[in-house]
């Protein structure tokens, strides 16, 4: 992933050992701060179970011809923002119940230390974002025992979005949320799991934008 000014300029496809190499040229043109980030997946902060490699990387020099980039129109990844809630975090559950492959995804995570309570992520925006967007997903082999899962999205209070009921057998949903003008975006899901569990709900792609 490649991120100028906190935006995300470039996301790779999600990759695994099988995967052939990919060729990417990212305009960074008026970015002051440019940072390469590998996700870890692994769902530990220095544990990989794969190595990536990075080739031929170059920085060219800026000239008059350039256009500079528009960072409106690139995402802020969620998980770098700050939660007043729960710490979204990143699953090693890349794969859907349909075999799809994601490169970046946090989870319906909470701390062992508040079991009863749901994973809910909020965020003070001060109505800086127009839109909160992402794919939900149920990762392989999971066991929700009867149960189902989803998500809200709420505004100030409001609710924006609400997902459907997810299960074992549900696909990948896309959704997209106008946020513009409110302050206290929260995602809310109404269960939670725990590092191993298998009622994970997914959240890949999880996007702001100003």
């Amino acid at each position: 992933m490649i991120i100028g000014d906190g935006h995300v300029l470039y996301s790779s496809p999600a990759m695994n050992k099988v995967s052939k190499p990919i060729c990417f040229d990212v305009n960074i043109a008026g970015i002051d701060d440019v940072i390469i980030q590998w996700v870890n997946n692994s769902t530990y902060s220095n544990l990989s179970d794969m190595e990536c490699c990075l080739a031929d990387a170059y920085l060219y020099p800026a000239t008059t011809n350039d256009t500079a980039v528009i960072k409106s129109q690139f995402p802020i990844p969620m998980i770098s923002l700050a939660s007043i809630e729960a710490e979204p975090r990143h699953t090693g559950d890349t794969v859907d119940n349909y075999g799809n492959l994601y490169s970046d995804a946090v989870y319906n995570s909470i701390y062992y230390d508040d079991p009863k309570n749901n994973a809910v992520f909020e965020y003070l925006l001060n109505a800086k974002y127009r839109q909160f967007t992402g794919t939900l997903y149920v990762p392989q082999n999971s066991n929700y025992e009867g149960k189902t899962i989803k998500i809200s999205v709420y505004g100030d209070g409001k609710m924006l979005y609400q997902s459907p009921e997810m299960n074992e057998t549900s696909r990948a949903v896309n959704f997209s949320v106008d946020i513009s003008g409110y302050n206290d975006v929260e995602i809310r899901f109404s269960g939670h799991a725990y590092s191993g569990a298998k009622d994970r709900l997914c959240l890949a792609y999880a996007y702001f934008y100003e």
